[in-house]
């Protein structure tokens, strides 16, 4: 009987034109040169289709090393930056993946504030809900585009115009004021998607 792997969502075999190029980018050997043509290339080409900065982009082992590094990586770089003063809060839904749920469990054991948004019969966020849970020391939100449990897809365009609004607003009125009183920069909300998959069908240019 010819056994046929369809796991793909969970492990995806290397592609053979991968494994051709395979080689150390940080060696200075053929194999490692060539391997860092490839990424540097791979870089840019992101860098454009996301309209940013190659050194924007980053390359991980996969999705668990990149939610763990974007959660916990903004919130820490937020806190120090504060100093600590404020308590941080942090939204998300309860049906994200672990590797989203897990590093925020881990925040709120060190005292961050975290919000878990329920959802609709469909599996869906309420947009309004989400709007009501953003408070005045919200820096991050973190919902996934397409639910890889039961499909659910996310209004990610409409908490993404929510966010932008009132980071607009918080950097207008900050602008406003008089420079001898406008203090220090407002601290805006980020928001992080688990999407990967959605980049040929969901314009990334925001």
């Amino acid at each position: 009987m010819k056994k046929i792997y369809f796991d793909h969502s969970a492990t995806t075999p290397v592609d053979k034109d991968v494994s051709k190029n395979f080689g150390n980018p940080s060696s200075i050997h053929s194999f490692g040169q060539k391997a860092m043509t490839g990424v540097d290339q791979a870089r840019a080409q992101a860098a454009k289709f996301l309209n940013c900065k190659p050194d924007e982009i980053v390359f991980t082992s996969g999705s668990t090393e990149a939610n763990n590094l974007a959660i916990n990586g903004v919130v820490k770089a937020i806190n120090k930056r504060n100093k600590a003063a404020k308590k941080l809060h942090i939204i998300t839904s309860v049906i994200e993946h672990d590797s989203v749920l897990e590093p925020i469990a881990g925040l709120e054991r060190e005292g961050f504030e975290v919000t878990h948004l329920s959802v609709k019969s469909n599996g869906v966020i309420d947009p309004e809900e989400f709007k009501k849970a953003i408070k005045e020391n919200t820096v991050l939100v973190s919902i996934m585009y397409v639910n890889s449990e039961v499909g659910s897809i996310q209004p990610i365009r409409e908490i993404g115009k929510i966010i932008k609004k009132i980071n607009d607003n918080k950097l207008k009125t900050w602008q406003n004021r008089e420079p001898n009183e406008r203090g220090d920069k407002p601290e805006l909300i980020y928001f992080h998607t688990d999407a990967t998959q959605a980049a040929n069908f969901l314009s990334c240019d925001t």
